[in-house]
């Protein structure tokens, strides 16, 4: 029988922000993040789960993280749970750092209309779509709660006091490693990053934290590296699929037929295996039951 997480309901420790995909349960010190299967294209959250996919984002994120430490600090403490993260309670920066290397998605609209500059960056004449950049390029955006996010320069968020000089140099430096890491290990498995988001926070000490999620189908664009036109079966398909439904974030919401949500479901599983080498560990039974029994050894209910 198929066991989905929708959402979680830890009344003893508190009632819980709702993300699009996560619970997000606060402590004094301490974040409780729940990836939960929940999905949304276009900002809007579909009505139907996706089976597997909260424990592929908090269990990829994991591994990232413990491969990645050595270029910046994480928030992560602990993975009581393979849907939850406890992590440091960092103060979020409200940006999001896109970091891209080929010419896809908005980038591609953008330069398709003739627009030869992406929040600061400027691109080349002369390029086809899916092509490789250059070089990679950030293009940060603002971190909006609700709502499309939207373009922000390296000179606005400076001009703006959103970070200082020193931190945004700081930022760039650190993308560009992450991107570079990310990019020779998929390299190896056969697989492109074309573009991913990063977060970053500012701990207790006053040290710049990566924070949420780490190159996840939710938070980057991924290709076979020998066929570009096939494609995993993830979120960008289910947005593929919305859009052919006549949805593009107004109107009624469409409920993903079964056939469609299983291919999902197995996008996710597949891009979990190939990045790490490993199947996604099966786990069976009541999801919720599951959480709280691990929860509850961990110390958090």
């Amino acid at each position: 029988m198929e066991q989905s997480l929708i959402s979680t309901h830890l009344d003893e420790i508190g009632t819980p922000v709702r993300g699009k995909v996560r619970d997000i349960y606060k402590s004094e010190n301490t974040l409780l993040l729940i990836s939960c299967d929940r999905i949304s294209v276009f900002d809007q959250i579909l009505p139907n789960p996706i089976q597997d996919k909260g424990k592929v984002l908090n269990l990829l994120s994991k591994y990232w993280f413990e491969n990645t430490k050595d270029i910046v600090q994480n928030h992560l403490i602990s993975v009581p749970d393979p849907n939850a993260m406890i992590v440091r309670l960092c103060r979020p920066l409200p940006i999001e750092v896109v970091v891209r290397g080929y010419l896809a998605g908005s980038i591609w609209r953008d330069y398709a209309s003739g627009k030869r500059m992406k929040s600061g960056a400027s691109l080349p004449e002369g390029l086809e779509k899916h092509a490789p950049l250059p070089s990679p390029i950030i293009t940060p955006t603002t971190k909006s709660p609700s709502g499309h996010d939207t373009d922000i320069t390296p000179d606005e968020i400076i001009k703006s006091n959103i970070v200082s000089k020193e931190l945004w140099d700081q930022i760039e430096k650190v993308s560009h490693r992450l991107f570079l890491r990310g990019t020779e290990r998929l390299n190896a498995r056969g697989m492109t990053l074309v573009d991913t988001k990063y977060e970053f926070g500012i701990d207790n000490e006053g040290k710049l934290t990566l924070i949420d999620e780490v190159h996840t189908p939710d938070s980057s664009r991924f290709w076979f590296q020998n066929d570009r036109d096939k494609q995993f079966k993830d979120k960008e398909y289910a947005r593929i699929w919305a859009a052919e439904q006549g949805f593009m974030g107004e109107g009624k919401v469409p409920e993903i037929p079964d056939a469609i949500r299983e291919q999902i479901r197995q996008g996710y599983l597949d891009i979990f295996e190939t990045v790490t080498g490993s199947p996604c560990p099966v786990t069976e039974g009541d999801i919720e039951q599951r959480l709280r029994l691990n929860l509850a050894k961990a110390g958090v209910l």
